[in-house]
């Protein structure tokens, strides 16, 4: 019964690929340009969030299915891995799908083994908080069940701090995944070193500046990495002025300073689910909840500690723009900013992401911050909406 459970749920993720591929076509086709990169991506959504309602109900059939002879624990910690599986599996069916349509709507900009790297590097970013919850409290359920400490029993407190490490790790690990193309070697000397003297006038560190080769893939951005190091694409590099690289550098810069801050939230939201989660384990242990329940009961707990970790790095984005403001200047930011969206295809897009502010509005917030008038958003427009006409396939050629 498990296994044929099994193969419906990934037969309905090959008919959601497949109907979510022929919409977002037909949305790229058919609609204005101004609706159309809207539509696809609404499109994407839905039809991901689909795959991770899919992927739960594969968490339960074979966490509580195919795997019924396994111990409680055992069975939450299969369905929490059966979960990322499926996640990520979903994503990689659902890119195959709907890479035409993208490529349509943003010819070149990415190759399609990016596009599904993308895609498939996202959806982990959602899976692996939950999917690591439920491998914590499963090996809590049977380290609270009692008995002597056996070969089995010591196996699961393995898998328990594994889980802990895991946990604390996970989002250096998701930023890592979600980074674009292959780093090297900053290849800009002087920049690199006004950059670092940037950091010391920044009360930071700048102690590595990479550069990300983003092949045929057409990829603007930077991010502020562990370790003191930032990574910007060759894509972005190529179309910077001084004065905006240097922008660019003191928005991640300030990044730097603001991880303790993140890291204590991080922690504190750790200390509560782990309370929680050694709490379901103890009332599975006791026969009081199904070890079903307490796999919803981790799957809430992961999801809902997003929420101030989300809302901190929403704060986080407006203060480096401030900081970018303070250190280099409003106008200079602004192009920058433009010029990334427009590299990426986005210039005319609109709409909020889940950390960002929309490009209109983001925009408008660095000039009131620099005292700037609207008309410093024209002109920021323009000179994202040059780089766009000037070159369909930017390269770094400095």
């Amino acid at each position: 019964m498990g296994f044929l459970l099994a193969a419906a749920l990934a037969a309905a993720a090959a008919v959601n690929g497949r109907l979510s591929g022929r919409i977002a076509l037909d949305s790229a086709s058919n609609q204005p340009p101004a609706q159309a990169p809207v539509s696809v991506r609404a499109t994407l959504r839905l039809a991901s969030l689909i795959n991770l309602a899919l992927a739960t109900a594969a968490a339960v059939s074979f966490g509580f299915l195919v795997a019924s002879e396994f111990s409680a624990g055992i069975r939450v910690i299969i369905g929490g891995v059966a979960f990322m599986g499926a996640a990520t599996a979903g994503e990689w069916f659902l890119a195959r799908q709907t890479f035409e349509a993208y490529n349509r709507l943003r010819p070149g900009q990415l190759t399609y083994g990016d596009y599904k790297v993308r895609l498939m590097a996202t959806a982990m970013s959602v899976a692996l908080p939950l999917g690591v919850s439920a491998i914590l409290v499963g090996s809590l359920i049977d380290l609270v069940s009692g008995g002597a400490w056996n070969l089995d029993r010591l196996a699961n407190l393995a898998v328990f701090l594994f889980a802990i490490a895991l946990w604390s790790l996970q989002w250096s690990a998701i930023r890592l995944v979600l980074l674009p193309g292959k780093p090297a070697e900053f290849p800009m000397s002087d920049w690199e070193l006004d950059a670092k003297t940037l950091a010391l006038n920044m009360n930071t560190r700048l102690n590595d500046l990479l550069i990300l080769r983003t092949g045929k893939s057409r990829i603007a951005g930077a991010f502020a990495l562990g370790g003191g190091r930032i990574a910007i694409t060759d894509d972005l590099l190529a179309v910077l002025s001084h004065d905006e690289f240097l922008a660019v550098m003191a928005h991640e810069l300030r990044h730097f300073t603001q991880r303790k801050r993140t890291v204590r939230v991080a922690a504190s939201i750790a200390l509560i689910a782990g309370v929680i989660g050694a709490i379901a384990a103890w009332l599975v242990a006791a026969g009081s909840i199904a070890p079903f329940l307490a796999i919803g009961i981790a799957t809430a707990v992961a999801a809902l500690s997003s929420v101030p970790l989300v809302r901190i790095r929403r704060k986080n984005e407006d203060d480096a723009d401030a900081a970018a403001v303070e250190t280099i200047g409003a106008d200079q930011l602004m192009s920058a900013i433009a010029k990334t969206y427009a590299v990426n295809g986005r210039l005319n897009e609109s709409g909020s992401g889940t950390i960002h502010r929309g490009l209109h509005d983001r925009l408008l917030n660095i000039a009131t911050l620099g005292n700037l008038g609207e008309d410093s958003v024209v002109r920021a427009i323009r000179a994202g909406s040059a780089v766009a006409r000037t070159t369909s396939q930017v390269s770094f050629s400095r």
